[in-house]
C-alpha cells in the first residue's frame, strides 16, 4: 500500500515537472506583442524610407532629359551634338504641352522628301541613323553606339525612348536617311520597342521624327 501511495507520488511529481516544463517552453517560443509591434513598426518605417527615396531619385529619363533644352515651341536641343528635334513624330501636332493625334507612315523615299515649316524653321530633314540613335532611352542610361544596342541586357522600357520630351511616341520603327551600303533596296531604321537598329526594305511604311 504505502509503495503504490510512493508510486503515485512519485508519478504525480513527475507530471507536475513535465508541465511546468512545457509551460515554461511554450511561454518562451511566444514572442513578446511589444517586440512584435516594434519590429513591425521598423518594417513599414523602412519600406517608408525606401519609397521616398526611390521616388526623390532621379529617374533615367530626368537625368536624360537634363541633356536637352526644351526650346518651349515643340523642339528640344540636344546639348551633346547641337541638334534640334522636332517632339512629335510627322503626322501628329504639338499643342504646347504634348503630341496629339496619330503619326503617319511613310515609305523610305516619300521620308526623305519631307519638308517642314515648324518653330520658324524650314530646314527640317531626316535623320541619319547615328543621330537617330541618340534618342533611344536604355534602362540603365547607357547605349554602345557601335554595337547599337543598349549596354544591360535587361529588357527596355516601351517605347525605348524618352517619352518627358517625345509624347506620345509608339514603340515602333522609325526611318533614318541612311541607306544599307550592301544593297539599294534597304535602309537603317531604329526601332523604339527594342532599342536598336537594322534595316529595311525602303518600300516598307514606318514613322518620321524630324531634325535639324
Amino acid at each position: 500500500m504505502k509503495k503504490s501511495i510512493l508510486m503515485i507520488a512519485f508519478c504525480g511529481f513527475i507530471l507536475v515537472g513535465l508541465s511546468y516544463e512545457i509551460m515554461n517552453d511554450k511561454h518562451e517560443s511566444t514572442p513578446n506583442d511589444e517586440n512584435v509591434k516594434q519590429t513591425q513598426e521598423q518594417v513599414a518605417q523602412k519600406q517608408v524610407s525606401e519609397e521616398v527615396e526611390s521616388q526623390s531619385k532621379p529617374s533615367i529619363a530626368d537625368k536624360n532629359s537634363d541633356e536637352f533644352i526644351d526650346n518651349k515651341n515643340g523642339t528640344v536641343t540636344f546639348k551633346n551634338n547641337g541638334l534640334m528635334w522636332q517632339r512629335c513624330a510627322v503626322g501628329q501636332v504639338w499643342n504646347g504641352y504634348t503630341c496629339d493625334g496619330d503619326a503617319e507612315k511613310f515609305t523610305w523615299y516619300s521620308a526623305m522628301k519631307l519638308t517642314s515649316h515648324f518653330a520658324g524653321y524650314d530646314n527640317w530633314r531626316l535623320p541619319t541613323q547615328i543621330e537617330l540613335m541618340t534618342l533611344v532611352l536604355c534602362v540603365d542610361g547607357q547605349y554602345d553606339t557601335k554595337k547599337a544596342k543598349c549596354l544591360s541586357d535587361a529588357p527596355v522600357k516601351k517605347p525605348s525612348i524618352n517619352t518627358i520630351l517625345f509624347s506620345n511616341t509608339q514603340s515602333l520603327w522609325f526611318w533614318s536617311s541612311s541607306p544599307y551600303v550592301y544593297s539599294n533596296h534597304y535602309a537603317w531604321y531604329v526601332d523604339f520597342n527594342q532599342g536598336h537598329t537594322n534595316y529595311n526594305d525602303k518600300n516598307a511604311f514606318m514613322n518620321v521624327r524630324l531634325v535639324r
